[in-house]
């Protein structure tokens, strides 16, 4: 339930577990979801919160180009367990069985302490703190590992921008995606949609172009 939080915790997604980008995109903008209630009433909540992810595999999604936008990701690589002592080249560290209490104890409070913290930053300089590379390089990553329409652009698509591509060719080609996430797609790669262009085809004029692309013969 994300009613009122400021922070929305999923743990441990499935490892084929395609995540649903429409939601994310929803709760990442702080929009309104709809919660079905019971027997066919629904509700509709604001979202006032962050969403954190946290898992040992890699988000399986369909990358649109706006899901990339929205998405950040923090890998961490140290093991925790039954070592004599911490080993920080090789991120091996002395295990604390007892860190869960004392994360509801001890440290209850340094987590709230630390949001604090950086909020005062943001406060006082205007902008978020940078990402470091290595996050920036692994976010990018993933991305890329998830951008199924970029593997299949690159297969099927001749770049030049002396090329039109009908609207109906294109959605053919892709075998029903939705235009809307067709136009998503492409225009984060820099192609631009023509609603008013026109092409004769078959003796036929079909309006709606993409420019600069056309399919391979």
């Amino acid at each position: 339930m994300v009613f009122s939080k400021r922070i929305v915790w999923c743990d441990e997604f499935d490892k084929k577990a395609k995540v649903d980008v429409k939601m994310l995109k929803e709760i990442a903008d702080g929009k309104k979801i709809s919660n079905e209630v019971m027997y066919g009433t629904s509700e509709g909540i604001n979202v006032r919160g962050k969403m954190f992810i946290i898992g040992n595999h890699t988000l399986n999604f369909d990358n649109d180009g706006g899901s990339a936008n929205r998405f950040r990701q923090l890998q961490f690589d140290s093991h925790f367990g039954n070592y004599e002592k911490d080993d920080y080249e090789a991120l091996h560290f002395v295990g604390d069985k007892h860190l869960a209490e004392k994360l509801k104890t001890k440290y209850a409070l340094d987590l709230i302490n630390i949001l604090i913290d950086y909020g005062h930053r943001y406060c006082n300089e205007g902008k978020l703190i940078d990402m470091p590379e290595e996050f920036k390089e692994i976010t990018a990553d993933t991305v890329k590992s998830n951008n199924h329409f970029q593997d299949w652009f690159d297969e099927n698509i001749v770049v030049d921008w002396k090329y039109r591509l009908t609207k109906k060719d294109m959605m053919e080609a892709t075998h029903g995606l939705e235009f809307k996430e067709l136009c998503d797609s492409l225009r984060a790669m820099g192609y631009k949609y023509d609603s008013n262009k026109q092409k004769m085809v078959d003796g036929k004029r079909t309006k709606g172009l993409w420019i600069g692309i056309k399919l391979v013969e």
